[in-house]
């Protein structure tokens, strides 16, 4: 991930994406990670065009909540986090990238493997490697499933044999 900082001049005029989701699936250390979109409007400093730090919560008047003064939260929540305020602000439009354990689907709306592991699943779309359940080569499939039948044969007939030779040291 990489992310704005406070510090970060920002374009106004265009959404700012608070954080970027790094990794190409040509990485072989990239993982597949499924993110939702936040999108919101927040406060920022139009004299310094960087993000704001409102002071939100509390029981003195600068706190948002409290006196409902965006100016003045704005002040005090940079003043606390050390950061130069020019006393001027606006909204920008922002996207921010959560990993899917924030805010998970109920169980009955989840999805199966098969929704995106299928020839016309959610990812059919996506190539340039290979996804188990989507692409496949007959061969490998006959080949691991002539394993699987070899795997099975050789712990049933260890188990057998077990039993018919276990029994005669008795």
């Amino acid at each position: 991930m990489d992310y704005v900082l406070l510090t970060d001049t920002i374009d106004s005029k265009q959404v700012v994406k608070l954080n970027r989701v790094l990794g190409d699936k040509g990485d072989a250390d990239s993982r597949i990670t499924p993110f939702k979109v936040h999108r919101g409007k927040q406060p920022y400093d139009k004299g310094n065009n960087t993000t704001a730090v409102p002071h939100l919560f509390g029981k003195d008047q600068s706190a948002y909540w409290k006196s409902y003064d965006w100016n003045q939260a704005i002040a005090a929540g940079m003043q606390a986090a050390k950061l130069e305020y020019s006393g001027e602000y606006g909204f920008v439009e922002t996207e921010y990238h959560y990993p899917i354990t924030h805010m998970v689907a109920p169980a009955e709306k989840s999805l199966q493997c098969a929704d995106c592991h299928a020839e016309q699943g959610r990812l059919a779309s996506l190539s340039g490697f290979y996804m188990p359940g989507r692409d496949r080569q007959p061969l490998v499939d006959i080949i691991g499933w002539l394993a699987v039948a070899a795997a099975l044969l050789g712990v049933a007939g260890h188990g057998l044999l077990r039993l018919v030779y276990g029994k005669k040291g008795e």
